[in-house]
Order: C-alpha cells, then sequence, then structure tokens
C-alpha cells in the first residue's frame, strides 16, 4: 500500500480499475459459484417463515419499484436488496471465508443481482463485479481475522457495508473520490451485535438485507457528491481502530492491500453443504462417519465429545444450556450439541432436520444433554476446518474420528463446482419443479444473458413449475 494513501483507496482503485479480462478465470468461476448458491439459497427461502414476515414489511412499505424481490414480486431497490439480503442469510447456508467466517455472498449477491437488474447488465460484468466484490471483502477480513467475534459483533455486519459500497461503486461507474466517500459513509456504519445467536431470534439475516442496502445508499451518496472520511477504515478513529481497542489486536493493513490482482484470498473460501455454521460442517461429517462404520444405536451412547477450538466455544458452544436447549431453529444451526445429538440420532443431516417439533422432542432433547466439548490443544490454523470427535458406548467401547483438514465444498477442489450446482437444483427444486431451467438461465449469465431478463425468465419458469406445498420448508 502506498503510504500516502489510505486502505480505502488502495482497494477503491483496485475496485474501480481492475479490468475484468484480467481477472483469472477460476476466480470468475468461483464467483459465478458465489452469484448462484446465493440466489438458490433466497429463492428457496422465499416460501418460508422468514419470507412470510418480510412480505408484511413489504406490504407496509409505501415506496413502489420495479426491482425484484426473488420470488416474491417486485420493490424499490433499496427494499429489495433488505428482503433478499435477509432471505439468503436466513438459514446460515451461505459461503464463507474460512479464515475469518466471513459470509459475504448473503448480502454481495442480492446487490450484485439488484443492481445488474436496475442498469440491465449483461451477467458476464455482474460476475467480474462480484468476483472483486469477494476479493475486497476478504481482504478486509484479513485485518482482524476473528477480533470482531471476541467483541461479540458480527464481523460480516460490520464489514460488509464498506465492501458493497465498493462494488456497488464500480457497477454504478463512480471515480475515486466518490467511492473513497462511499467507504467513508459506509464504514461510519459499522455494526452487528450476536445477541441474536443465543435467543434464536432472526436478526442475523436482517443483517445481510441492510448491508446491501446500506452499500447502495453509500454508493449514491459518494456518487451525489457527498463527502466521507478517507480514513474511514485505517484512520485513528476509523472502523479497525474503534472495534480492535483493548483487544491487544494489531490491524494488518499491509495484508489487506498486498499484492492485488496477483494474490486472491478469494480462492480461500468455501460453500455449505449443510445449513449450519460452517465449523459445525466437518463434526457432522466425523459423526456421519462413525455412526456408518459401527452402525451406532444412539440409545446407546453414553458421552459425545467434540474437541475444538477455544475461538469457537462461543460460538457453537456456549452458554451451554441454551445451546442443548435452543430457542428456535434459528439459534439450533449453530448449536454443536444439538446438531450432532440430531446427526447421531437420524443418521443424517439436512434441511428437513430442524424444525419446532424436533427442538421439542424429549429424545433429542436427552441425547443433546450427553453431547460435550473440550477445548483443542492442537487446533489448526484458522484458514482450515478440522474435527476431533469422540462417542462413549453403554457397553465401553470409545469410538474415534479425526478428519483434518475437512474441504469438502472448499473453492479448488475438484467437485466443488458439481457440488455447488447440484445443491442449487436442490434448492431451487424446493420451490420450482424444473430447477434445471433456472440453473441453465444462471449458466447464460456467465456470456450476454442480461441480469434483468434472467430474472425475468426465472419467475416464467417460477410461474410455469410451480411445487406442491408439501416440497415447500417449514423451517
Amino acid at each position: 500500500m502506498n503510504a500516502a494513501s489510505s486502505l480505502s483507496e488502495t482497494l477503491g482503485r483496485f475496485a474501480l480499475a481492475f479490468p475484468a479480462s484480467d481477472i483469472p478465470e477460476d476466480v470468475q468461476r468461483n464467483a459465478w459459484l458465489h452469484l448462484i448458491d446465493g440466489f438458490g439459497v433466497g429463492l428457496m427461502v422465499s416460501r418460508t417463515r422468514y419470507a412470510d414476515a418480510l412480505a408484511r414489511y413489504l406490504q407496509a412499505d409505501d415506496t413502489q419499484g420495479v426491482s425484484t424481490v426473488w420470488g416474491m414480486g417486485k420493490a424499490s431497490l433499496p427494499a429489495a436488496l433488505l428482503v433478499n439480503g435477509s432471505l439468503t442469510g436466513a438459514i446460515n447456508y451461505d459461503d464463507t471465508h474460512n479464515e475469518s467466517q466471513l459470509h459475504p455472498g448473503a448480502h454481495l449477491v442480492p446487490l450484485a443481482i439488484g443492481l445488474g437488474e436496475r442498469r440491465r447488465l449483461p451477467g458476464a460484468s455482474v460476475v467480474a463485479a462480484l468476483a472483486l466484490g469477494n476479493e475486497i471483502a476478504c481482504r478486509l477480513a484479513c485485518v482482524a481475522p476473528g477480533a470482531l467475534a471476541r467483541r461479540g459483533m458480527h464481523s460480516s455486519s460490520v464489514l460488509g457495508k464498506a465492501y458493497c459500497a465498493l462494488m456497488a461503486a464500480r457497477m454504478l461507474g463512480l471515480d475515486l473520490p466518490a467511492a473513497v466517500s462511499a467507504v467513508g459513509h459506509a464504514a461510519s456504519q459499522a455494526g452487528g451485535t450476536m445477541q441474536c445467536y443465543l435467543d434464536g431470534s432472526w436478526t442475523l439475516a436482517f443483517h445481510h438485507g441492510w448491508t446491501a442496502a446500506s452499500g447502495l445508499y453509500a454508493a449514491q451518496l459518494g456518487q451525489a457528491g457527498f463527502i466521507g472520511p478517507r480514513e474511514a477504515l485505517d484512520g485513528a478513529l476509523g472502523l479497525f481502530n474503534a472495534f480492535t481497542a483493548g483487544l491487544g489486536v494489531t490491524p494488518d493493513y499491509e495484508r489487506a492491500a498486498a499484492d492485488l490482482g496477483g494474490h486472491w484470498e478469494s480462492r480461500a473460501m468455501s460453500f455449505k453443504p449443510y445449513a449450519t455454521g460452517c465449523v459445525i460442517h466437518p463434526f457432522i461429517d466425523a459423526t456421519l462417519e462413525l455412526a456408518r462404520r459401527h452402525r451406532i444405536d444412539a440409545a446407546r451412547v453414553t458421552s459425545v465429545t467434540a474437541v475444538i477450538a477455544d475461538y469457537l466455544v462461543p460460538i457453537v458452544c456456549e452458554p451451554l444450556a441454551l445451546k442443548r436447549r435452543p430457542a428456535d431453529v434459528f439459534n439450533a444451526r449453530v448449536s454443536l450439541p444439538f446438531i450432532l445429538a440430531s446427526t447421531l440420532r437420524d443418521g443424517r443431516f439436512d434441511l428437513d432436520s430442524l424444525s419446532a417439533e424436533s427442538l421439542a422432542d424429549p429424545s433429542l432433547l436427552a441425547l443433546a444433554e450427553r453431547v460435550h466439548y473440550e477445548i483443542d490443544p492442537e487446533a489448526v490454523p484458522r484458514r482450515h476446518f478440522q474435527a476431533r470427535l469422540r462417542i462413549e458406548m453403554d457397553d465401553g467401547r470409545v469410538l474415534r474420528h479425526h478428519i483434518v483438514p475437512w474441504l469438502r465444498m472448499h473453492v479448488g477442489e475438484e467437485s466443488t463446482p458439481f457440488e455447488v450446482q447440484e445443491k442449487f437444483l436442490d434448492n431451487v427444486g424446493r420451490v420450482c419443479a424444473r430447477p434445471e431451467k433456472i440453473l441453465s438461465l444462471a449458466q447464460a449469465l456467465r456470456d450476454d444473458l442480461t441480469v434483468d431478463r434472467f430474472l425475468d425468465e426465472t419467475q416464467h419458469v417460477l410461474s410455469a413449475w410451480p411445487v406442491p406445498e408439501s416440497r415447500t420448508l417449514h423451517l
């Protein structure tokens, strides 16, 4: 980073000026996967109780618009972004920057699609903008990985408004001073507490929707000449100093700015095979492997112990009493004890595993009481996921499994593109009898199909081939 440049200016130049043709082919392909992953999740959630509440919000909104609310109708662009982001972030099924556990897709994808529709942009240019938005998101996440969670803050909400503003700045054609002002406005609105992880309320989904809308507002203000601080990220009273104060953390601004366009940090991301907190996934697979290998009868299990890194405990293990008896499906998705109990008892974990009925099931609650955790003395670096699991049986057997590193659906793995597309088909198949038709439309976005046409054609398919109510999720 040039000593005379702020971090906002350095990242702004990259966002605005980096040629789409110079983005590596695999990075662009990955961005398309992020796009279909987020869109597919949001479309599927448009038939759930979360969407019911959001529909009431839209009915009370007195603004008019022509922007698409996925699977739900039309609204003004800011309202559509708020709803689409809330849909995409509602069930913990979004993408992840592994080291920081940032989840940028739930707000970047709605913003990219929303602006692409408004400006009638070809899908290829939207995918390129998303690739750069992803990269800037991951760079900002690397400044102080894990620090925001220690503060009790949701990193995707704290950081997301700034990188959303930069992606919007590129898509709106802002110049550098306007883009820097946009970051200034966005960073000043950084926030998002994680209390909802404990009580099962839905605010985490709202974080994603409001982040997408905030990025748009900030970019539009910058475009109008409304001036924001140029050191909003790295200044003495900037975002990172404000949020890391007292934690003993030194923000690494150089890492965020180093070798832009050469090293692509977004290659260190992954997609979710399960609708849960990402660090629970390897433990689900370890549980399934032990159950398959030993034909475990859950009624004969006396103890399950997950050996887990200390920094993950406040997110998925504590308070232990609340994690064992989650109040709502929403916070059950970030409960390691309850999810492992469900997986062990049913021999599977999927979109139908968590429900209001399962949260009240006496046998499942009893099994969750037997799930414990220990701090892992050999935790792997934050960039890797792993699982150490121990299951004790009433006949004295002790069953162990260790997965390290866990790489399922990680960017760069050979099977990941196929798995993401299969996930898309499954999600969209919950709302449409012909999901392959919508996947075909999404594939055309990599060429010259414009986003507005993609959304119009998708709506035609949804209307022509609806699915029975029994196929929709009651999450």
